[in-house]
């Protein structure tokens, strides 16, 4: 038997999710959109008991990401094919790093979303053991960045998915050089702060030339009332809160030195 229950998205880890569906036979909960008309699955959530090999553990929960290819498929072949259970290979996870406090300078916290991504092992060498991936998403941009280890040097980098050639940032600040090239020196664009700095990966050949490329949101920009005690807003570019607006990127500014120099000016 179904339970149809209608949730408000506040203080719940999954947005847009005013419908669930209870399945007690396979302790699983189905989450759809938040129109009532459609009936695309967005996520699915299993109850996890613990193996013979923990007695004592206690049931976790795991919900997982509904790849938007199978979201029109029925919840009933979503639980029981084997086949689509092997494609739900994005699990929610409870994630605080100071990489949210970057992507939520671009989009609302509550609208940027972690999770584990189960992969194949790159090689057939040893134990076939799934690699696991940490993945942020920006789900109403359509953007999301993978982490990846770097094969000559072991440390992580933030991969662009959308972006071929490019990832995150480290320095999600500006750089101009000095004329002879010497001295580096890093700024933000005066009062805005709604982009992210993408870098070309090392090796890689990307979809634009320029070695740095800038993202920011579509939308109207204003420059909002100042704080108590400050004479200027910030400008910020406004946009839809609903939760599941599509909103847009701007094209991508491909930053040149000179450019860059510009800007700065």
């Amino acid at each position: 038997m179904f339970g149809l229950v209608c949730l408000q998205s506040r203080g719940i880890p999954i947005p847009c999710i005013p419908t669930v569906l209870y399945c007690r036979d396979q302790g699983a909960v189905v989450f759809r959109g938040v129109s009532f008309s459609s009936t695309d699955t967005h996520y699915i959530a299993r109850v996890l008991n613990p193996g013979p090999s923990e007695p004592n553990a206690a049931a976790s929960l795991a919900c997982q990401l509904v790849p938007s290819h199978l979201r029109s498929k029925p919840w009933s072949e979503l639980l029981s094919n084997r086949a689509y259970q092997s494609q739900l290979t994005d699990t929610l996870t409870v994630h605080n790093s100071s990489l949210l406090k970057v992507f939520s300078k671009f989009e609302g916290p509550a609208y940027v979303h972690t999770y584990t991504r189960q992969r194949e092992p790159e090689t057939a060498a040893g134990p076939s053991h799934p690699r696991v991936t940490l993945v942020f998403e920006l789900p109403r941009f359509s953007l999301e960045f993978e982490q990846v280890v770097k094969q000559d040097t072991g440390s992580y980098e933030l991969v662009a998915s959308d972006y071929s050639g490019y990832r995150l940032a480290t320095q999600q600040q500006l750089v101009r050089y000095s004329p002879d090239g010497s001295q580096v020196e890093w700024y933000t664009l005066p009062e805005f702060s709604q982009y992210l700095v993408l870098t070309k990966r090392d090796g890689m050949q990307g979809t634009q030339d320029a070695d740095v490329m800038l993202l920011m949101p579509r939308g109207q920009v204003k420059r909002m009332p100042p704080p108590e005690g400050q004479k200027e807003g910030r400008v910020m570019v406004v946009h839809s809160r609903e939760p599941d607006k599509s909103l847009e990127v701007s094209a991508p500014i491909c930053l040149h030195d000179l450019l860059a120099q510009m800007l700065h000016a």
